[in-house]
């Protein structure tokens, strides 16, 4: 009994110190993002390069740099969550749609809207009518990808 008591202990020791290793993704240089509205209808994030080491090479020179909102993007005026809210409600209820395709992200921001997930070429097209019968959407950013069936 006395062994098993102190093998949970241990995990947890080790739990907590596996967990403090990195705390906050803010901390980590490919984490670190500012966001930039330009004057046109494009919504541009700029993500900072990570430092390079003491031969001046970046560690992961080849990574894609991904650009595309989150959901911390998403807007907070009443008109941006009304629409992501008529959104969300038409993809859920739509039986048609799988359980990937109704967890696809949805993000408006001053009435643009994102859509991002893995989704069908048939769900892609169902989603996009769902966004675009929502009134207030200015502007459709289809980042679907489509996975294969």
């Amino acid at each position: 009994m006395r062994i098993e008591a102190s093998r949970l202990v241990l995990m947890a020791i080790l739990a907590a110190m596996a967990a403090m290793g990195c705390s906050h993704a803010d901390e980590h240089p490919r984490h670190r993002q500012s966001s930039a509205r330009s004057s046109g209808d494009e919504h541009v994030t700029r993500t900072e390069a990570p430092a390079s080491d003491a031969d001046g090479a970046r560690a992961d020179a080849a990574e894609p740099v991904d650009t595309s909102p989150t959901a911390m993007d998403q807007g907070d005026s009443a008109t941006d969550l009304e629409i992501t809210r008529q959104i969300r409600a038409a993809v859920v209820a739509d039986s048609s749609l799988s359980l990937s395709a109704r967890n696809c992200t949805i993000i408006t921001n001053n009435g643009r809207v994102w859509l991002r997930g893995e989704v069908t070429a048939a769900e892609r097209t169902v989603i996009e009518r769902h966004a675009t019968d929502v009134g207030g959407v200015m502007a459709l950013h289809d980042d679907l990808r489509i996975a294969e069936e």
